[in-house]
């Protein structure tokens, strides 16, 4: 009996060492003259210039032109400018692009209107900048509910100019605030709170003697000694204690501002005991 064996699939294993060798023999080769290209540049000269031509954008930046000079010929290459952080809209843009009429109405307390409008503005390079503007700041707005009793109402109009459209105002305060979320540093603004009894200051330099000519003068007509009639209210009520007791701010800064008075006339005159307490 003869036995044969037949060699299957060498032909695919031949082949695959040629393709290896080939492969191999392409690396070492551009490896080779890669070295050879760099170790033989002039010293100046950027070998990865072409890349950093092509790869160095801005989306707000268009293309710009540079010069090359080889061979002793200047030649303008196309390229693309890097990051650019220069102002490329004024306040006339933003207003005429991004805010329109609302600019023309005056009034702190229409800000949040104007930086609404221009976050929902059709413009899509208005949208871009107020995505910035928002990385930065925030403005929010909101009501603050203060109940004023009826018999501290006369006071609180005189103090608005007699103004019902004020008082009605002073009821429902619109608050708008705006804060640096990189700094923490934020401002707060009340329109009405300038109409408040003092706003416009006047401190003197013999600050104890006037505070106390002050208490003698309303020691009689206080209205923090009146608390219960005379002083605004926030909608949950107050917090009493044997000694003091909260009650609204009638020009708020905040949705919830409150002020803490003692159940006596003098606020300077405080025993530890009753800070204890």
């Amino acid at each position: 009996m003869r036995l044969t064996v037949k060699k299957t699939g060498t032909h695919f294993l031949v082949g695959h060492r040629r393709k290896k060798i080939f492969v191999y023999t392409i690396i070492v080769t551009a490896t080779f003259f890669t070295i050879v290209y760099l170790y033989f540049l002039p010293e100046k000269f950027n070998p990865f210039e072409p890349f950093t031509l092509m790869l160095d954008s801005t989306p707000l930046a268009g293309p710009s032109k540079v010069q090359v000079v080889k061979d002793g010929v200047k030649r303008d290459l196309q390229r693309f400018q890097g990051y650019e952080n220069s102002i490329l809209f004024d306040d006339t843009w933003l207003i005429e692009n991004c805010i329109g009429t609302l600019s023309q109405i005056e009034g702190i307390e229409k800000m949040f209107d104007v930086v609404d409008a221009w976050k929902n503005s059709l413009s899509i390079e208005c949208r871009n900048l107020y995505t910035k503007f928002s990385d930065i700041y925030s403005v929010r707005t909101r009501h603050a509910p203060v109940v004023i009793p009826d018999s501290f109402i006369p006071k609180v109009l005189r103090w608005l100019g007699n103004s019902k459209q004020l008082l009605e105002g002073a009821r429902s305060q619109l608050i708008t605030s705006i804060e640096n979320l990189y700094t923490q540093e934020s401002t707060i603004f009340n329109p009405i709170r300038s109409k408040r009894p003092g706003a416009a200051g006047g401190a003197t330099s013999e600050t104890l003697e006037y505070v106390s000519e002050l208490l003698q003068a309303t020691e009689k007509d206080c209205d923090f000694c009146k608390y219960k009639n005379n002083t605004a209210r926030d909608p949950f009520g107050s917090v009493d204690s044997q000694f003091t007791l909260t009650v609204s701010n009638t020009f708020k800064v905040e949705k919830f501002h409150s002020l803490v008075l003692w159940k006596h006339h003098n606020p300077l005159a405080i025993e530890e005991y009753e800070v204890c307490m």
